[in-house]
């Protein structure tokens, strides 16, 4: 077990390093299609995906996403720690998921529900994820209002000695161009290290006003899909599931 512990001048530095790219940008680079459908989505108010309700809604592949899932965070595992196997078989599962289950709830429903919840990364086979992010490292979203969110950082104190959280204060849109793109927009970025809240971080200033998206393709409440794609044309996706009250007091700690 490998346990980061530094000076204080030295630990945001060392520690913080490979964090930068999990703060970099990631653009839009186009318009992608929703479950199952191949069109574009042309209003707000529009589902995300299209898929005929008469079909296979991929109930199988959902149940065994959500309890692979539930036993991931139970063990305290996080995707970049899964073996090649099981990491293939659920992202056929999201796959399979984003072709054929409809989401239930619509982009308005989305803006409406967003303030006041907190979200966990819980799948992803991003690279700036899988590649970037330190590993005791895990992701949280934490909507504060209807225009302000949180992206946090948070490490694994057990592994990690000094620094609890990195949190990139932002704003965020939903663009008119883009109905199912959520936008946000990194304000300030602060840590918590040693007992010490909200320190700023001076040398990652240069991550302040770059714009991040998540294009959401599945969103019920409870579990919300990103699909984007890379500027060579590459698929991926991050899978979010909502934190209860009781575990997002425990993190905030």
């Amino acid at each position: 077990m490998k346990v980061h512990q530094f000076p204080l001048g030295f630990c945001l530095v060392l520690t913080i390093g490979s964090t930068c790219q999990a703060f970099a940008p990631i653009h839009l680079q186009r318009q992608c299609s929703f479950g199952g459908s191949t069109s574009c989505v042309e209003s707000a108010g529009t589902r995300l995906s299209m898929t005929n309700t008469n079909i296979d809604q991929a109930d199988f592949e959902f149940q065994e996403l959500q309890a692979n899932l539930n036993a991931m965070k139970e063990a305290q595992v996080n995707s970049r720690n899964l073996k090649p196997e099981k990491r293939a078989e659920l992202e056929n599962y999201v796959r399979t998921i984003l072709q054929k289950r409809e989401s239930p709830l619509t982009v308005e429903d989305l803006k409406r529900d967003l303030p006041g919840t907190q979200w966990r990364l819980a799948l992803s086979n991003d690279a700036a994820y899988m590649g970037d992010l330190p590993r005791e490292a895990s992701v949280f979203l934490e909507f504060l209002t209807e225009s302000k969110l949180n992206y946090v950082l948070k490490f694994d104190e057990r592994l990690v000695i000094g620094l609890k959280k990195l949190t990139a204060q932002s704003s965020y849109e939903f663009p008119e161009e883009y109905p199912s793109a959520l936008k946000f927009t990194y304000d300030e970025i602060v840590t918590d290290m040693f007992g010490w809240k909200g320190l700023e971080v001076p040398f990652m200033g240069a991550m302040k006003g770059r714009d991040n998206y998540l294009q959401t393709a599945y969103f019920d409440g409870r579990t919300w899909i990103d699909r984007g794609y890379t500027p060579n044309g590459n698929e991926y996706f991050n899978v979010y599931t909502l934190e209860e009250a009781d575990e997002v007091d425990e993190w905030n700690l």
